[in-house]
């Protein structure tokens, strides 16, 4: 809601805490609200903690945005992208200039666990890029981590070759991906692994039934997909928690694109 200078957001119809680990404290759905207040308004300048004194957030205790002792938050960023493309789209009828349509908004998480070459433990933990929603204005950008994620890079293939039992087959744009429009969303990864040697496989991909929407006629980007190719066959797997996998095993992850902008 907005009067005058003051902008209120009210998540107080956020469903109850959940029993899995997706919950999150009111400080995290009050910084994603700032995230996306700074991303529409003010990308180019400089904040300090009063740039948001006109800014109020509503949560309710004991919600999955305002979690309590003793609720899970260990994937506490699994709405936080949500939040984020949920605020830019309601200035989508006011101010049609500077919004974008949604981007695809999820962390993207794999891991892969297991002993080496040298009969080490090992963990690669990757958070994976997709594709930004459009504008007005220009298309979505490529291959971006989340908004929310702003500080996560990307683990370049010849590192994560040196330090693992694991091949990267390809590492390339999903072309195509993005949400059709006047202009394009942007589009998701594909990144292939295989893995050469025993692994257990962990998973957590989202916005898979929700995928980026389109603005103004656009279209909605593709949703994550997951390909397991080997000892396992799968393709509808994209929450995953120590899958036992082979060595010449191949895991291939498709990330979600941008909603386009306008209708085509």
């Amino acid at each position: 809601m907005v009067d005058g200078p003051q902008l209120t957001v009210d998540l107080r119809e956020s469903p109850d805490a959940t029993a899995g680990p997706i919950n999150c404290g009111r400080a995290q759905a009050v910084a994603a609200v700032r995230v996306a207040y700074k991303l529409l308004f003010a990308p180019e300048r400089s904040f300090d903690g009063g740039c948001f004194n006109n800014i109020e957030v509503l949560t309710r205790p004991g919600s999955v945005h305002h979690a309590e002792e003793p609720a899970a938050c260990g994937w506490y960023y699994t709405s936080l992208g949500l939040i984020i493309d949920l605020f830019i789209s309601a200035f989508s009828e006011a101010l049609p200039q500077i919004v974008t349509a949604a981007q695809f908004g999820d962390s993207m998480i794999s891991y892969f666990a297991g002993i080496d070459h040298r009969g080490e433990e090992y963990l690669c933990v990757e958070a994976h890029a997709g594709g930004w929603g459009a504008s007005m204005h220009a298309d979505g950008v490529d291959g971006m981590i989340n908004v929310i994620n702003g500080s996560f890079r990307n683990t370049p293939v010849e590192a994560l070759e040196a330090r693992y039992p694991i091949t990267v087959t390809e590492y390339a744009l999903r072309r195509g991906s993005g949400g059709q429009g006047k202009r394009r969303g942007g589009d998701g990864v594909t990144r292939g692994y295989r893995l050469d040697a025993p692994t257990k496989l962990f998973l957590w991909l989202d916005r898979s039934i929700t995928p980026a929407w389109g603005l103004r006629g656009g279209g909605a980007g593709a949703p994550p997909r997951v390909e397991i190719i080997g000892s396992v066959r799968r393709d509808d797997l994209l929450k995953v928690n120590g899958l036992e996998l082979s060595a010449g095993d191949e895991v291939r992850l498709h990330t979600g694109g941008g909603g386009g902008f306008g209708a085509a």
